[in-house]
């Protein structure tokens, strides 16, 4: 729906959040602020344990993949690992770095780490032995963000060069770019690794990480400063500010409820318009629906955030037709045969020479025809 859930205020009023952190059992809350790092309590959003001076300036914090170590990265030449179990805070020294620590990122199984750094590179780490393991260079400019998909097979960079990069790091091929023309502020991907979220000065931008292709955009009051989503992937956390003060802000990830809405709530007539929607952007990039039409009156059947998520999906636009004449008779496709009967109930068929239909849920998108 994309209402406002809730919002946290930091512990001082002086405390700027710069960066925030999702527990994996989503239980608590991680934040750094210029002096502080804190782990919350999410349901009560009490403050369990904090550090309240860093040896150096704070830049990211990160949970490790079991929940148990905070890794926290800041201007120095190291990083530093917090043990929530312990309250121990140590250090880890990355042999050869000379550069601060912009940005910070665990892998899935705590064997690697992940920076970014002012001099346009990100550094794959050993994190138990602070030895690198390889280097990333494609950025124009400093690094800014980092982040592992959910198995460890990707990574995606962001810079003050406005682009987003996509890595392969088991083949170390670069994938794709996203060019926003603007410093990226944050970037996270979803537990299921299949959608990511790009924080561009005040708006969210939520991509498809198999295909690249933009979903949606959600643009917030204020610059975002950290973003990350929820264990489920129902929710997507940001930390916003405008320089005198921060909140963490949570809005649904409309990708993740649309999809799930076409999953198990729409009517057949519903998927035979998606997959219409969909061959037609991928043979002329668009679909257009006519007013009046069957195509129109199928698609304000649609809740409207699942309007909302096909439109940015399959750039579905509106066109009215002055010489439509539309009334009881609709006109069906030729290959659709309209069945009704006494009861409520209605039935869509399609000809032996269509194809078959499906959502695929690894693309988010629908597939072909049902027989």
């Amino acid at each position: 729906t994309g209402e406002l859930l809730q919002e946290f205020k930091g512990e001082y009023d002086s405390d700027i959040i710069i960066s925030l952190d999702y527990s994996p059992d989503g239980k608590t809350f991680l934040t750094g602020s210029d002096g502080t790092v804190c782990l919350w309590d999410k349901d009560t959003g009490t403050i369990l344990q904090q550090i309240d001076q860093l040896p150096d300036a704070l830049r990211v914090v990160k949970f490790s993949s079991n929940g148990k170590i905070a890794l926290i990265g800041t201007h120095s030449h190291r990083i530093y690992v917090w043990n929530l179990e312990t309250g121990v805070l140590s250090d880890i020294e990355l042999k050869g770095n000379t550069d601060r620590i912009c940005a910070i990122a665990f892998s899935p199984n705590g064997k690697m780490a992940l920076t970014g750094t002012p001099g346009l590179r990100a550094c794959l780490w050993n994190a138990e032995t602070g030895d690198l393991i390889r280097t990333f260079e494609e950025h124009l400019r400093g690094i800014t963000c980092v982040a592992f998909s959910p198995k460890g097979k990707h990574i995606l960079t962001g810079s003050f060069d406005g682009t987003a990069r996509l890595w392969n790091i088991e083949t170390l091929d670069f994938i794709r770019e996203h060019n926003y023309g603007d410093a990226i502020g944050s970037v996270a991907f979803c537990p299921e690794g299949k959608i990511a979220v790009i924080a561009v000065g005040q708006t969210l931008v939520f991509v498809n990480t198999q295909t690249g292709k933009e979903l949606y955009r959600w643009k917030l009051s204020k610059k975002i400063y950290s973003v990350l989503f929820s264990s489920d992937g129902k929710i997507t956390y940001a930390v916003i500010g405008d320089g005198s003060s921060s909140l963490w802000t949570m809005v649904p990830c409309k990708a993740h409820n649309a999809t799930n809405w076409i999953l198990n709530e729409a009517q057949l007539s519903h998927v035979w318009l998606i997959n219409k929607a969909c061959k037609s952007n991928r043979t002329i990039g668009d679909f257009s629906i006519r007013t009046p039409s069957l195509d129109y009156y199928l698609f304000k059947q649609l809740p409207e955030y699942v309007q909302d998520y096909l439109r940015q999906l399959y750039s579905i636009k509106t066109v009215s037709d002055a010489y439509s004449n539309f009334d009881n008779e609709t006109i069906f496709p030729s290959h659709v045969r309209y069945a009704s009967s006494s009861s409520e109930e209605e039935s869509f068929e399609l000809s032996s020479d269509s194809e078959d239909m499906y959502l695929d849920k690894d693309t988010h998108e629908v597939g072909c025809s049902i027989q």
